[in-house]
This record gives C-alpha cells, sequence and structure tokens, in this order.
C-alpha cells in the first residue's frame, strides 16, 4: 500500500460496477484475461482454480482473487481501498469508501436486497445467477461478484459458526 491512504477513485469504481453488468459473459475462466483487459489488472498468477491480479489503483499487490468453479467463477473479490491495520488511519476513511461504493452499486443496480449494518457493514445485490456484494471488513473495502449457490453454501457455514 502508498504511504498515503488511498482508494479506488469514483469514475474507476463506476467503470468497475457498470463493467460487472455489461461484461458477464466473460466472467469465466476463460473470459476472465478480457475481463482483467478491460479493467486495467494485470494477471500475476493463473491456475484452473483461479487467478490472482493486480489493480490500477494503490492497494496492495493481488487486490484482484478470482476463484473458479468449473465453467464458472465461483467469486471474484476486488480490494477497493484498504488501511493495512495503520493504527493512524482515520476511522472515517473506509466508511467513507463502503458508503460510497454503496451509493455507485445503488446507481447502477438499483436498491440492495439486503443490508447488514454494524462493525463489518455489508450490502447486497442479488440478480438471476450472481450476487455483487459490498463488504467493510477490518481493515478494507471490497467489491465481491459471487454465484448464487456458493454464497447461499457460505451463509450457511457462517450461521453455523454463529455469525
Amino acid at each position: 500500500m502508498a504511504d498515503r491512504l488511498s482508494a479506488i477513485d469514483q469514475p474507476t469504481l463506476e467503470r468497475l460496477v457498470t463493467g460487472l453488468r455489461e461484461a458477464e459473459r466473460l466472467w469465466t475462466p476463460a473470459g476472465f484475461p478480457e475481463l482483467a483487459r478491460r479493467f486495467g489488472w494485470s494477471i500475476r498468477l493463473s491456475s484452473p482454480a483461479g487467478v490472482l491480479a493486480d489493480v490500477p489503483w494503490p492497494v496492495r499487490d493481488g487486490a484482484v482473487r478470482a476463484y473458479f468453479d468449473g465453467e464458472g467463477i465461483r467469486d471474484v473479490t476486488v480490494s477497493l481501498a484498504e488501511t493495512g491495520g495503520r493504527p493512524d488511519a482515520p476511522a472515517a476513511f473506509l466508511l467513507d469508501v463502503f458508503a460510497l461504493a454503496v451509493w455507485t452499486v445503488t446507481a447502477v443496480f438499483g436498491t440492495p436486497t439486503s443490508r447488514s449494518p454494524g462493525a463489518e457493514p455489508e450490502a447486497r445485490w442479488r440478480g438471476p445467477e450472481h450476487t455483487v456484494r459490498v463488504t467493510h471488513v477490518g481493515t478494507g473495502v471490497n467489491l465481491v461478484l459471487a454465484a448464487n449457490g456458493f454464497l447461499e453454501d457460505w451463509d450457511a457455514v457462517g450461521e453455523e459458526d454463529g455469525e
């Protein structure tokens, strides 16, 4: 991470969110290189199990983590901002990025289908096959695209663990 706190800028975030909708046919292992090219991501590591890629905004290396499930993408997590655990990071920084991301996704996908407030807030937009999530977890804000079946299984595990 850079010396100063930084995050994805709003125009780049809007292109990313709009691209989620417009490039749905590319959300496959075979289509991922084209998807990365469109978003300006640099693929660092690729295997049959997934991809690790860098983004053009200043966050850690490998800010995109995609996991494949056969011919589809199980889930993709994109880091929008992070503090790296810096104790001097203003608490409002990540909350502002989270709010901007939720506002931007809402402008493209409409009202969230669910929201979870609290210490680690989340908003979700469920589609026919995939769910878009904006999460504020610990020291970062992420944009996630996940297959609905995978997310349902993930949520069930979380419920069993008491989360």
